[in-house]
């Protein structure tokens, strides 16, 4: 069996279900069953090894740095452990230089930054992503369970589930007295989604950065109306002339457009509508638990917006993509968007990689621009809409969206 020790924690090799996978041990040598969960869930998921491999590094370290805060306030309360997760990319690339983070800076005094290039720590954010959703997952799942009388095997010390600790006798120089017994989260008065919130938002963000749900809006630029029937032409296939469209005309978010269904457009009256999973469950008696998280998304806080006049775009650039080989019709799905890879051809494109569409998408604006792309994203079409909102001058060319 093959270890690796932290200062706090020892991540070691094991099968699961005939899968290479890790545990990670706790100070007193008992696995840290938050740990085990997301690791199963990882193997569910069908992430490729090298992902498996790189989140257990970074979800262990997240741990180390954890623990070492136990230590220095002797317990890990809620509200430091939202402190905590704000202070963790400043620790993580800035440590002890992390001047304007007193967390930070002390947490590196005594457990040593790796002090990574924000490009570096891509992989840390995302690995914490799907850690804190799963927490919030398991968080709610456990109160239900508890809502119904149902026996949990352990009583929730807080409403920190992951976090919870125990404390135990300090033994020789050992000052930690936590052991973790499942996984993050819940609510912080909204728990997890309030630690999530904290490491979503990145303070540092490299160019490569774009994983926070769908994409990362932050310091995006927004791309040249004038140039976007450029844009259009250069797109590879039918299929993303019809995403990019649909984004451009109506505003929507990347993760709003990548999970429309057919029934959701109305081409005779030019609809179309933007609703959100949860609130329609049965139009997706196809798609398993784990999926169905998977389409979550902001919803807007209205429920009509204006389609502009690239909306015909749009139709136009749907019945090409519907006409065209691309599209599939004799699915078990209503998903709009397919997937044409080979091993998932036909399936919804909304579970393909992003980083896969977004890079479609970045090469295209380098090959119109002919520039740096690193600050162009989805959202540089939301910039786009609604910069053109404001310099529109006929109104007779707007279309209702609901």
């Amino acid at each position: 069996m093959i270890s690796q020790k932290r200062k706090h924690v020892v991540r070691q090799k094991v099968k699961d279900s005939g899968k290479t996978s890790w545990v990670l041990l706790d100070p007193t040598g008992t696995p840290i069953i938050g740990y085990t969960l997301f690791m199963r869930q990882l193997i569910k998921a069908k992430d490729k090894l090298n992902t498996r491999k790189a989140y257990s590094l970074a979800i262990a370290q997240f741990y180390d740095y954890l623990f070492e805060i136990a230590e220095l306030y002797n317990g890990l309360t809620e509200d430091l452990l939202e402190d905590a997760c704000e202070a963790y990319e400043s620790y993580m690339i800035k440590g002890k230089f992390a001047k304007d983070d007193g967390l930070a800076e002390e947490v590196a005094n005594s457990l040593p930054s790796p002090l990574l290039k924000a490009k570096s720590y891509d992989v840390h954010q995302a690995a914490l992503q799907r850690f804190l959703r799963l927490s919030a997952k398991m968080a709610k799942h456990v109160k239900q369970l508890q809502k119904a009388n149902f026996k949990t095997g352990s009583e929730q010390h807080s409403e920190l589930p992951m976090f919870d600790v125990e404390r135990r006798q300090l033994t020789g120089s050992e000052k930690m007295n936590f052991l973790t017994n499942s996984v993050l989260a819940s609510t912080m008065s909204g728990g997890a989604r309030t630690a999530a919130a904290n490491i979503i938002e990145r303070q540092y963000p490299s160019s490569s950065y774009g994983k926070s749900i769908f994409d990362d809006e932050a310091e995006q630029r927004t791309f040249p109306w004038d140039r976007f029937q450029e844009l259009l032409d250069s797109a590879p296939n039918p299929r993303a002339r019809a995403l990019w469209s649909l984004i451009a005309a109506t505003g929507c978010r990347f993760s709003e457009a990548i999970a429309i269904l057919n029934r959701d457009i109305n081409v005779s009256s030019r609809e179309v509508f933007l609703v959100a999973a949860s609130e329609r469950p049965e139009a997706y008696p196809y798609l398993t638990t784990a999926e169905m998280e998977e389409l979550a998304f902001k919803t807007r806080e209205t429920r009509t917006a204006f389609m502009i006049a690239w909306g015909q775009n749009f139709f136009k650039a749907l019945l090409e993509y519907r006409c065209s080989d691309e599209y599939r019709i004799a699915v078990k799905h209503d998903f709009l968007f397919q997937s044409q890879t080979p091993k998932t051809c036909g399936e919804p494109q909304v579970f393909n990689s992003y980083i896969s569409i977004l890079n479609t998408f970045k090469t295209a604006v380098k090959k119109v621009l002919g520039e740096d792309v690193s600050n162009y994203g989805f959202h540089s079409l939301r910039h786009m809409y609604g910069l053109s909102l404001i310099h529109i001058s006929e109104p007779t060319r707007l279309l209702s969206i609901s």
